[in-house]
């Protein structure tokens, strides 16, 4: 019998890194996880109340293509359905839209730092990454991104890591003066405002990616949503067929009818910002602006053993510390009063005698 070789795969995947962002190994018991920038008001009701009652057809393939989520997300954002395209999260979503506009080789430009999974997907797809750097200010830079010819540019507004949005007028900008798609990242967008999707018929060339893993609180049902008008038949052309489960679709048009709820949870989550923002002030750290569910702060201390420490102590955020131009910043979930209290209280216990210097 012949003994055969694996095929070593595409040469440009073997730098992407998908998924390491995430995998935390060995957290102590009952670890607040104040890193993913998740909800941590907890599980919708509705939807927890959808998902215990039911009695699900899993035997069954779900629609197609998730034709009552459309149907609803069109009414909440006055848009047509048929200008929108439901899959298994935002990652999902950066994969179809990388499928639908580019080809082997086309460039795709995005500002660094920004989420891991537009490298990941580009890489994936053999397309060469524009990187660009974001300015002194945590501006991005749109003439950087226009510099050269990108098939697609992905930008996120307001963009993570930093909470900051982006001017409406650099928005525009982007997209009237690239001759390529724009795929504009909302994730963050119900914490601030000027949301594109209901100017999706202004550009043909503009995709808004949304999701329901922030605000509405179903990161662990995986459910993101893109929204185009001159681009959604290509989007419609490359994505496949019942990639969204029965649960996740019911949960999303569940927890879109509970408008109380997240607008309760969004109003927390504003309240506490500024709150949280204070006391790590107070505690050495310098923290900026932020649009979203987290703060972006310079640690007083080496931020790896911040972080390092604060696992020991059941709290966990996020270490940017080995980002060019991101030297000891980390990034916090802003939670409930509770987990900012013991964040707070935990960091305290952390800086000791260097409080306040």
């Amino acid at each position: 019998m012949k003994k055969g070789r694996c095929n070593s795969g595409r040469s440009a995947i073997r730098t992407a890194k998908a998924g390491s962002d995430y995998t935390v190994s060995g957290l102590p018991e009952g670890t607040i996880r104040m890193d993913l920038n998740t909800n941590l008001l907890g599980p919708n009701p509705a939807v927890d109340r959808l998902i215990r009652s039911g009695r699900w057809e899993t035997h069954q393939y779900p629609s197609p293509h998730a034709e009552a989520l459309r149907a609803a997300l069109g009414k909440e954002w006055g848009i047509s359905p048929d200008s929108i395209i439901c899959a298994n999260g935002v990652d999902d979503i950066i994969n179809i839209c990388i499928k639908a506009f580019t080809d082997r080789g086309d460039t795709i430009a995005y500002p660094v730092p920004s989420f891991t999974m537009y490298n990941f997907w580009t890489l994936s797809y053999g397309c060469v990454p524009l990187e660009v750097p974001l300015g002194p200010g945590f501006e991005v830079d749109i003439d950087a991104l226009l510099a050269r010819p990108s098939k697609l540019i992905i930008v996120a507004s307001p963009h993570s890591p930093t909470g900051h949005s982006m001017p409406e007028a650099d928005i525009v900008r982007l997209i009237e003066s690239t001759k390529g798609t724009v795929a504009l990242d909302e994730a963050y967008i119900e914490y601030s405002s000027g949301s594109f999707i209901g100017r999706i018929g202004d550009y043909q060339n503009l995709v808004v990616m949304r999701t329901f893993s922030k605000a509405y609180a179903l990161a662990g049902l995986r459910v993101g949503m893109a929204a185009s008008v001159g681009g959604i038949g290509k989007l419609k052309a490359v994505k496949a067929p019942f990639n969204l489960n029965v649960i996740s679709e019911a949960a999303a048009i569940a927890a879109l009818k509970n408008r109380k709820w997240l607008q309760k949870g969004v109003a927390i989550i504003k309240k506490e910002r500024p709150l949280l923002g204070k006391a790590l002030h107070g505690l050495g750290f310098r923290v900026y602006p932020s649009e979203t569910n987290f703060l972006l702060c310079v640690s007083p201390v080496p931020s790896g053993e911040l972080c390092e420490e604060l696992v020991k102590r059941a709290v966990l955020i996020k270490d940017f510390g080995n980002v060019p131009g991101f030297k000891d910043h980390v990034r916090i979930t802003v939670g409930a009063p509770t987990h900012n209290r013991i964040l707070v209280e935990r960091l305290k216990d952390i800086l000791g005698g260097r409080m306040g210097k």
